[in-house]
């Protein structure tokens, strides 16, 4: 093969990610910073749910924790003595679902970030809605809808940075 049929080769063959301009470079961090701050925001509204619904329902001592070095992840510490559990159980979804609802009054594009809040809370509550209805599908129904909510809100969130056109108007996102 001739060397200059190899240039022509290596020309074609490059991909277009490893030609991103710094610009570009920025949005997709800006998407990536986005989903850090909405994933940690939500895990913490998920287990002081717990607590402000175990205050809810009568119980004493109650303590939210969201880093401890003796277990693998955040927790809610909820000492009661009903034993009714179904509304704090309920409580790690309703209280980020009330704050993501926000997002859709916003003229903005922020309206985007209501899908992945809805994403993320359904992902993070698979657990305790298992344990509300006492069946194996609703631990595995959450976490598929969160997925598709999640990538429903990745991709309006990527479409809005990324495309120069909605970054000048804004995206519109009818949900009647």
């Amino acid at each position: 093969m001739k060397k200059s049929s190899i240039k022509v080769l290596e020309k074609y063959l490059k991909f277009k990610i490893f030609s991103l301009n710094g610009d570009k470079m920025k949005k997709i961090l800006n998407i990536v910073l986005i989903n850090l701050m909405v994933f940690f925001a939500l895990i913490s509204m998920h287990e002081i749910g717990h607590v402000i619904f175990g205050f809810a329902s009568g119980c004493n001592k109650m303590k939210a924790v969201l880093f401890d070095t003796y277990s693998q992840g955040p927790y809610a510490e909820i000492y009661c003595t009903t034993t009714n559990k179904n509304l704090i159980y309920l409580g790690s979804l309703i209280i980020p679902l009330i704050f993501a609802s926000l997002f859709l009054f916003t003229d903005k594009t922020y309206k985007n970030l209501f899908f992945l809040f809805l994403g993320f809370s359904l992902i993070l509550a698979s657990q305790d809605l298992q344990l509300f209805l006492n069946d194996q599908i609703f631990f595995y129904l959450p976490i598929v809808l969160g997925f598709s909510f999640l990538t429903l809100g990745e991709y309006f969130l990527a479409l809005n940075s990324l495309s120069s056109e909605f970054n000048k108007t804004g995206l519109k996102i009818n949900l009647e």
